[in-house]
């Protein structure tokens, strides 16, 4: 995860057009889990993966079936193209900055699932007002 200042903007991707559904519920899955993987979920993660959620119309998906199913080793198989990847990394690293007090483990798990995904590195606004929007970019177009 790299940070983006204004002479870096450009080096920010964003997707031609929304993610369909079914790579959102593998991407929240993966979003919780690094909400969590400091062991200690705080409001502000919560909010934006429901804020995020809700953008996306999938209010209720961790009630979903097919959530309640995913591993984490299941959330990155089903993300199995680039633009995906790429959005599952955007909003982890969204959820991750939600946190003020972000640990070591939070950060090895950013890790853990890009390597996972086999993704390229990515590059984020610093700010967080324009990662969310960039955030959106994938989920709702």
């Amino acid at each position: 995860m790299t940070g983006s200042d204004s002479g870096e903007h450009s080096a920010v991707v964003h997707p031609a057009r929304r993610l369909s559904k079914k790579y959102l519920e593998p991407i929240f899955y993966l979003a919780e889990g690094m909400a969590a993987a400091d062991k200690h979920v705080v409001p502000p993660e919560n909010r934006m993966i429901d804020f995020l959620a809700d953008s996306a119309g999938l209010k209720g998906f961790r009630s979903s079936k097919d959530y309640r199913g995913l591993t984490q080793q299941r959330a990155c198989e089903r993300l199995d193209i680039k633009v995906a990847k790429r959005a599952a990394l955007v909003i982890i690293a969204l959820v991750l900055k939600a946190d003020f007090n972000r640990v070591h483990s939070e950060h090895e798990y950013f890790t853990r699932i890009r390597t996972a995904l086999n993704a390229d590195p990515i590059v984020v606004p610093v700010d967080l007002d324009a990662h969310r929007e960039l955030a959106l970019a994938y989920i709702r177009g």
